[in-house]
């Protein structure tokens, strides 16, 4: 097996000294707690943290290709009967290895054929709750497609896809879609049949606290818009 939020910084000191930086756009604040108040030392903090979510967001969509990039995933989710094989190369093993909180598999007319969520496996119709936030991407993924588009050197990614950050039931979580496409470019996809894959990655968890612990920002987390000012 293979394996606009307004997104805002602000550093929080002990005399109530903020600094805010947005970096993207929808309402959402990334805290932490510190007793230093060296204006210097704060601008480089909140640059390592902007870094730190940034790379968040690059390294779900690099995972994801660790799956989706691969002649046997486009073969198995072509067909039905395998939903054993894509839970455990596009499902849960996403969530056991990649930390992963919601992973979907949708059909060449965006349809769920498969979906896990809330560490379990889901009914694919779960996918619908999901549907109105991630449509126009998806639309946007699929006239990417069908236009040729390929992926930029600066990504670093095999295939096309989109990114960003969102509110998921009031959560702040990062998303990135991915089509499920051949690694050798041997296996025929016309553009009506190519799978696409959802990945969802919760940021409200534990792993705002292991970006925390490993660029040593104290007490990192997120809070409402308004409550971090």
């Amino acid at each position: 097996m293979k394996r606009q939020l307004s997104l805002f910084l602000s550093r929080v000191v002990a005399s109530s000294l903020a600094m805010v930086l947005a970096l993207s756009a929808i309402g959402m604040f990334l805290v932490w707690v510190t007793r230093s108040v060296d204006s210097e030392d704060i601008g480089r903090q909140t640059e390592i943290a902007g870094y730190a979510l940034k790379e968040i967001r690059s390294t779900l969509a690099h995972n994801q290709e660790s799956s989706t990039f691969w002649d046997e995933a486009v073969q198995r989710t072509s067909t039905s009967g395998n939903e054993e094989w894509i839970d455990g190369n596009l499902g849960s093993w996403m969530h056991t290895f990649f930390g992963v909180d919601e992973a979907y598999v949708l059909d060449g007319r965006d349809l769920p054929v498969y979906a896990f969520a809330e560490e379990q496996l889901k009914s694919p119709a779960f996918f619908e709750s999901r549907r109105d936030l991630l449509r126009p991407y998806l639309q946007r993924l699929r006239s990417g497609l069908a236009a040729g588009a390929k992926p930029t050197e600066e990504s670093r990614e095999q295939s096309i896809g989109i990114t960003d950050y969102v509110y998921v039931g009031g959560r702040p979580a990062v998303f990135s879609l991915k089509p499920i496409l051949s690694d050798s470019g041997r296996l025929a996809q016309p553009l009506a049949n190519i799978r696409l894959h959802v990945a969802i990655q919760y940021l409200d968890g534990a792993i705002i606290d292991r970006v925390g612990k490993a660029h040593v920002l104290e007490g990192l987390r997120y809070v409402p818009a308004g409550e971090g000012k």
